[in-house]
């Protein structure tokens, strides 16, 4: 009994106390709140390499928060990376307000990285297509990474053109990076050179080229081998500039030279003539961008109030207009089982009056 009444007084000490544990959850809690005060903290950049938590995250804060455009223009690009276009086209059709103005560049986007995953690939007339809907993008309407990309997919689709005229633009932008995007500009204006020495190369190799006229492509390839060593932009174009074909002797002992030959060295020529580079004026390039910038953003800002204005309008009349039946048509024919109702309903359709120029009427038919 006494031993039980000496062990009653002093009882065993416990290894972990919950009161004292409590001040230690607190700080934790303390800790957490202040750090994630904010939604902004879950907010996704959209730089790096995205992830499905931070599509999910912006998902999230999307089902709050709506009418966020900035957020939801975060989640396209996110959802771009990751190759979702299916679901990037689905808020691509939500946005409202100003960012809609930056509609145009998405589709076309979404249907360049679409074309390009296909195992297929593109064939010439949905190139053809793709890059002339590319050309009519408003430059005003995208910011600088906007841009940048437009001038990616420019040289996918083999317009190194449309892409160096795009990264001048941008060095007119961003003074600070202007270096950067002069040296884009002159490996856009390469892809030129790379393609005349391609054909060069072929017609040197061809059967049909007689010896006289080998020696006229072999100076031919010297001088495009020297412009392809060129690392300044402003040397290159002078040198593009200066740029002309050795001509080819005549001497009838070394026999005809075939016609594909001649198609092929007139196309290196064609290559060299038609470098974005070579009739670009870049300080006159720059400048202007400069000078517009201000002009163009005030245009852009009258564009969006008449649009917004316009918009507003057709909602307090519960009208459409006809961009819209047409636009809101093809959202809905993207619907798998929409699309399969209507051709299971009629055998054919007669189409009165369509337009071979809007990309939309094409992509209806």
């Amino acid at each position: 009994m006494a031993n039980s009444s000496a062990a009653d007084k002093h009882p065993q000490a416990r290894l972990l106390n919950p009161w004292a544990l409590l001040p230690v959850a607190l700080g934790v809690a303390l800790v957490l709140w202040l750090t994630f005060n904010s939604e902004e903290v879950f907010m996704p950049s959209g730089d790096g390499e995205p992830d499905a938590v931070s599509v999910n995250y912006a998902e999230l804060l999307l089902q709050a928060h709506p009418e966020n455009d900035a957020l939801r223009l975060t989640l396209i690009d996110l959802l771009v990376k990751l190759g979702d276009f299916e679901q990037a086209r689905h808020h691509l059709a939500r946005l409202r307000g100003k960012d809609r103005l930056a509609t145009p560049f998405y589709e076309v986007e979404l249907d360049i990285l679409g074309a390009l995953a296909r195992p297929e690939g593109m064939d010439e007339e949905q190139t053809r297509r793709l890059l002339e809907r590319l050309r009519k993008i408003e430059h005003v309407s995208l910011n600088d990474a906007m841009l940048e990309r437009l001038a990616r997919h420019a040289l996918a689709l083999d317009a190194p053109d449309l892409a160096a005229r795009t990264f001048a633009e941008l060095a007119g932008r961003d003074p600070q990076g202007r270096q950067r995007w002069l040296d884009e500009l002159m490996r856009a204006a390469r892809k030129d050179v790379d393609q005349a020495l391609l054909m060069t190369r072929l017609a040197l190799m061809h059967p049909g080229c007689n010896a006289n006229y080998a020696g006229a492509l072999e100076k031919d390839l010297e001088a495009l081998e020297q412009l392809r060593r060129i690392n300044s932009c402003d040397e290159l174009q002078r040198a593009l500039a200066g740029f002309k074909q050795t001509p080819a002797g005549k001497k009838r002992d070394c026999g005809p030279v075939d016609e594909a030959v001649k198609k092929l060295r007139s196309d290196a020529k064609s290559a060299i003539e038609r470098s974005a580079l070579r009739g670009l004026e870049l300080g006159t390039a720059l400048s202007d961008v400069k000078l517009l910038a201000p002009q163009l953003s005030r245009l852009g800002e009258i564009a969006l109030r008449a649009r917004e204005g316009f918009e507003a309008r057709k909602a307090e009349l519960s009208g459409l207009s006809y961009a819209d039946l047409e636009h809101r048509t093809l959202r809905s024919l993207r619907d798998d089982d929409t699309a399969r109702a209507l051709r299971e309903s009629y055998d054919y359709i007669f189409v009165d009056e369509y337009q071979d120029t809007s990309d939309v009427q094409e992509a209806l038919v």
